[in-house]
């Protein structure tokens, strides 16, 4: 007598999953996958055709779901960072001058990054202000479209400049502050090997005087 084998006891019956919906989400699976792994294949310039033309697929995927991460910040050729310098008289007198973040302050670790994240982003607040050259052939209504958007970038790096300069201001007791956004260079590998330190006053430059700000004045 031949036995059937019993309905219960397969690992598909005994799941409930029907073999449309496993394949569904073993489909869904890989795609996510997939995401992962080609949005730091493409990441690092100089990336390959191929590489960018792949991630073209799922970039909105990507993006939905946060896996856009700024992995150029952790390849092999890493970009410049960007910090807040701050200079201030506190209300006794002393002159204070300090920036964000400050690897020598901001602990744990986790409190530096955030502060980190913060100047990052108005470095890129900061880098949409577009000053196209005297000779550029433009027309009007295109000047007036570069104008509306600098006036909008440059009101939004305000705000942020003084979100940052109140919060330093009720910290160190003064009613006055001035901020200053600093590039810091990454020196080559052959000259850290010639003994050059990472914080060689040589490797900061100022790329915007962000103004004075008194306590609670926007």
């Amino acid at each position: 007598m031949i036995r059937k084998p019993n309905p219960i006891s397969s690992p598909a019956a005994a799941s409930g999953w029907t073999p449309a919906r496993r394949k569904l989400v073993s489909a869904l699976l890989l795609w996510h996958l997939l995401a992962v792994l080609s949005a730091p294949w493409h990441a690092p310039p100089p990336a390959s055709y191929l590489s960018e033309q792949v991630n073209k697929i799922f970039a909105p995927y990507q993006a939905a779901t946060f896996l856009d991460h700024g992995y150029r910040f952790f390849a092999p050729d890493p970009g410049p960072s960007h910090l807040v310098r701050y200079e201030l008289t506190r209300d006794d007198g002393t002159l204070v001058q300090g920036q964000l973040p400050d690897p020598a302050a901001n602990r744990p670790r986790l409190l530096y990054h955030r502060f980190f994240m913060i100047t990052e982003t108005m470095y890129n607040i900061w880098m949409r202000i577009e000053e196209p050259p005297a000779e550029a052939q433009l027309t009007a209504a295109q000047r007036q479209a570069i104008d509306e958007s600098n006036a909008a970038t440059r009101d939004l790096l305000h705000q942020v400049a003084d979100g940052i300069a109140q919060q330093i201001m009720r910290y160190e007791t003064t009613s006055r502050v001035r901020l200053q956004l600093v590039e810091h260079l990454i020196p080559l590998p052959e000259q850290v090997r010639a003994g050059r330190p990472l914080d060689d006053p040589e490797l900061y430059r100022v790329l915007a005087d962000l103004g004075e700000f008194e306590m609670g004045t926007p």
